[in-house]
Parts: structure tokens; sequence; C-alpha cells
């Protein structure tokens, strides 16, 4: 499937949502170099098309195109590391949880996401986790359930869900932030991230200083994946060298590269050692 405007010639990877609302799309440019991927929304209903025209218009990062009667908003592509797969609170700290916390809470103060949009993303845990442990959201959105009357009270409140789940595996551990967050929830909830963000940032743990062995541990437990992958290489190069070693030695009774190391020690000086 291809989708060509007055600037773009994309190609779709694959179609990732696809509903009577909108359709979402993995592409790739077909004329940029290094293979360019984007997220394309294709909009079908024409109310909700001209609501996310009059939203979007001065999104930055956000392109907005029609082919026929479709309505599209192409965003810039970036892998998919779901917060709920790549965010293992068992392997954290306290203060490294509640730092992650922090970090989706800035990224919903700091984005210019539309409150209704927003609600959607994390709703449907459009939430990503990148490896440096930053926090970024995507655009692969069902907008089934797209309501304008969202405000930012609605996305706090649901972003307060999202840290309760990730503040979870610290429940045991009595963490401040987890408690404050559980009690305001069920009494009043909050209004702005703002106010949310006061409340975590406050309840943070001081930063405790663990011992070397003990970093270690946790640094083996967080690159246990990396550490497994780099001795599965190890481990078929030296099966690699092995049989190479084996059909040389049928072949030509010795390993060649072997002799590099013992024959210069057959004869030193004048004399050879084998007389």
């Amino acid at each position: 499937m291809e989708f060509v405007s007055n600037q773009h010639h994309l190609n779709s990877i694959y179609t990732a949502i696809d509903n009577s609302v909108n359709a979402v799309h993995i592409c790739e440019s077909k004329y940029k170099a290094g293979g360019t991927r984007y997220t394309l929304w294709e909009i079908k209903d024409h109310t909700l098309a001209k609501k996310l025209i009059r939203d979007f218009r001065n999104y930055e990062g956000c392109e907005m195109f029609s082919i026929g009667n479709r309505m599209y908003f192409l965003f810039p592509y970036r892998d998919f590391r779901p917060l709920k797969d790549f965010y293992n609170g068992s392997s954290l700290t306290l203060n490294e949880g509640e730092a992650i916390c922090i970090r989706l809470l800035m990224e919903c103060m700091t984005s210019k996401i539309p409150f209704p949009v927003m609600y959607l993303i994390l709703n449907q845990s459009r939430v990503n986790l990148a490896k440096d442990n930053s926090v970024y959201f995507d655009y692969c959105i069902d907008f089934t359930d797209y309501s304008e009357k969202i405000k930012e009270r609605d996305c706090a409140n649901e972003c307060v869900g999202l840290l309760l789940e990730m503040l979870d595996p610290f429940v045991e551990k009595k963490a401040n932030s987890h408690m404050i967050l559980s009690a305001k929830r069920w009494r009043n909830g909050y209004n702005t991230f703002i106010e949310l963000y006061k409340d975590v940032h406050m309840a943070e743990a001081p930063a405790k200083k663990y011992k070397l062995r003990v970093r270690i541990k946790r640094w083996f437990k967080r690159n246990q994946e990396i550490l497994f992958r780099i001795l599965l290489v190890f481990c078929i190069l030296l099966l690699v060298l092995v049989i190479i070693m084996v059909i040389s030695q049928i072949f030509t009774g010795g390993v060649p590269f072997l002799r590099l190391f013992f024959n210069p020690f057959k004869e030193i000086g004048t004399e050879t050692m084998l007389q």
C-alpha cells in the first residue's frame, strides 16, 4: 500500500490498527535514504478529522495531508518498547522506580499532545521505556473511544493508575509515593499533572547507597540479556574454531596455525631440537 502527497511518497510496512474510525500504518519513505520510518494516521471519520486538524495544526512534528476523502497525520516513528513489557520493578531500587515515574510525568507535562489524545495514549499503554530509562510516547492509537470532553484532570488520574502499577513492587518497602497516590486517588484525585508531580517528587525516597557487591549484582541482573547475547556469540565463535581445527586435523594431519607457535621452538640458533 502506498500513500503519496506533495511532500511524501510512503510505502506501508504494516498496518497496526484498522477499524471504522481510523487506521494506523507504519510506513517507510520510498525516496529518503536510510529507510526513514513514520507513523501514519488514516482518519476515516470526517468529524474526528476536523477536530484533529484543529488540535494538531501547530503541533511540532506532525504533518497533515489528504488523499481523496481521507485525512492523514504523519509523525516520526520510534521503536515500540512498551513500558509494561520493559519496566521490571523487581530488578530496580525504589529510587530507580520513582525516577522513571517522574520521567513519565515530565513527558506528560512537556508534551503538547492535546488531552483527548494523551488520554488515549495513557489508557492504551502507548508509553515506552527507552534503554536509558527515558520515557516517550508512540502514536499507534485507536480513536474509537476518542472524546473531546477529556480534560487534564482525566489524563492526570489515568496516569496515576500507571504510576501505581509501576510502584506496586515497592509496596512491601512502604514506599511513601505509592501510599500518597493511592490515598489521594480514591479521595478526590488530581486536577493537574503539576499537582501529581509535586506529590511524587516530595514523597520520593532519599537516595540510598548500596554496597559494591549489591550494585554489581543489580548491574548483572539489569544487563543479563546483553551478557547472555555476548556469551552466546562467544560460544558460537568457539564452536566454529573447534570445527575448523577438527576438519584441518582430518585433511592435513595437523592444525596449520598452531605450527606458528610450535615450529619456531624446533630450531634454536643453528641447532635443531629434533636431533
